[in-house]
């Protein structure tokens, strides 16, 4: 979603990549590939400017954000749970985000909104704990691990 200079939200589609593979798990060319690819795809099918980048799982590879400049990404959107900080002076921005559950209350709504309570440094907390597994097990492990507790099917 972007914000016009006129004040209405409007939506748009951005990338989320082609095969939704981890990207720390690519080469450099196919993360080329993979980024690329995607943006061209959607800029032809859509006819319309992609400058958004939404990492599959959150994977970030090194090549990444100077990839992303290369082709015209502005922002990445990361899994990193934890407010935005637009004052960033890289040229392209890592965006993190917080997840807003449809199941959320409006008192939990107002609670993130307003930087108040412990809810999101919770889910940070636990987002490191995952992040360390991920590091020590292997992101493919993981994904198998996280696909069979959640009975995800590949392909599904």
């Amino acid at each position: 979603f972007g914000h016009s200079r006129f004040g209405a939200w409007r939506s748009s589609i951005q990338s989320h990549c082609v095969s939704h593979s981890p990207l720390e798990t690519l080469t450099m060319d196919m993360l080329r590939l993979e980024i690329r690819s995607s943006k061209e795809i959607i800029e032809d099918k859509v006819g319309k400017k992609v400058t958004s980048l939404s990492l599959p799982h959150g994977s970030q590879h090194p090549g990444l954000l100077q990839e992303a400049s290369d082709c015209g990404y502005k922002f990445v959107c990361t899994s990193e749970i934890n407010y935005y900080n637009p004052s960033s002076a890289q040229d392209v921005k890592l965006i993190p985000r917080i997840p807003v559950p449809d199941t959320s209350s409006i008192e939990l709504f107002s609670e993130i909104v307003l930087g108040n309570g412990n809810t999101v440094e919770s889910w940070r907390r636990a987002q490191n704990l995952k992040s360390m597994l991920k590091k020590i097990i292997g992101i493919n492990n993981y994904r198998k691990i996280y696909r069979f507790i959640y009975n995800v099917k590949i392909g599904a």
